[in-house]
């Protein structure tokens, strides 16, 4: 964190937080106007529990899980719900450079109860449960899908 420069942190901190507020506040609006809606934003387990080099991303993903809980509290009395998935290592082009590394892979594997790299169907499973009203009176929440990796 330390050897971070202020454009980078300001370049992290645009597109892990105020990109998705921004969203969030357009959302809202025409969630309002059609009497509710649910709000889904994507932090990480690095917002939960921060990893070594990655300092200012978890200070970015625990903001996102912060400014979920806030606008939880002032949009649900419009019926909008917002919660956030944090999800832990999953198989993507972002994540590539680990799941592709056969000794972060093991070292991972080592510590997950689900011994398996997540795949991107494991987040969007969670993400229609909080888009339908199967989870209507959910709201503020915070969900891993991490594998077990941050119990």
């Amino acid at each position: 964190m330390v050897d971070t420069n202020s454009d980078a942190f300001d370049k992290i901190m645009n597109v892990n937080v105020k990109g998705p507020f921004e969203l969030s506040k357009l959302a809202y609006s025409e969630m309002k106007k059609s009497g509710g809606g649910s709000i889904i934003n994507i932090s990480s387990i690095g917002g939960l529990t921060p990893e070594p080099m990655l300092g200012i991303y978890s200070v970015s993903k625990a903001a996102l899980v912060s400014l979920t809980k806030a606008m939880a509290k002032e949009v649900g009395h419009d019926g909008v719900r917002v919660n956030v998935i944090c999800p832990g290592l999953i198989k993507t082009k972002f994540s590539e450079a680990l799941w592709r590394n056969e000794a972060a892979t093991e070292k991972a594997m080592k510590r997950l109860p689900i011994a398996r790299i997540g795949v991107p169907e494991d987040i969007s499973g969670l993400a229609l449960f909080l888009a339908s009203e199967a989870s209507a009176y959910t709201t503020g929440s915070v969900f891993t899908a991490d594998g077990g990796l941050t119990i």
